[in-house]
């Protein structure tokens, strides 16, 4: 919601999203939500790669994207998958998240698309992911 700004308009929403994906360059990655309307427009503005997330492989910008070669993350009967083309790997089950992130699984999705787009190892993915805690407790002095 960008309303306090006067962005209202979905025209308007498609610029603000379009001034990150316009400076991706040749050698970079943009990680786009499969599951808005606008993600092929915004795919096509990317001079580097793209990497499309979204909640599952039945999404059309997903389908096609896969089909042409291109990587995307989706989740699979509750797991999250990394995809190349037809090449594809587990990475780890939602239920092995704590469960303040399970709780958020498109959220996880884009982190691991950022995550892969910077080059890094599944397996250190899957390690922060199953040990990273956004409320840590609290120490008492």
């Amino acid at each position: 919601e960008l309303s306090d700004y006067y962005i209202t308009e979905t025209e308007q929403m498609f610029k603000v999203m379009r001034t990150q994906i316009d400076v991706v360059l040749p050698h970079g990655c943009a990680v786009i939500n499969a599951a808005i309307p606008e993600a092929d427009d915004l795919a096509e503005l990317s001079d580097g790669e793209v990497i499309f997330y979204g909640m599952s492989t039945h999404n059309a910008a997903i389908c096609k994207h896969l089909q042409i070669g291109k990587r995307a993350v989706f989740l699979r009967d509750e797991d999250i998958v990394l995809a190349t083309g037809n090449e594809e790997q587990k990475l780890l089950s939602l239920s092995a998240l704590k469960a303040s992130k399970a709780e958020q699984p498109e959220t996880i999705m884009a982190a691991v698309a950022a995550a892969w787009a910077l080059e890094i190892s599944p397996d250190i993915i899957a390690a922060a992911l199953r040990n990273f805690d956004s409320n840590p407790p609290k120490k008492h002095y």
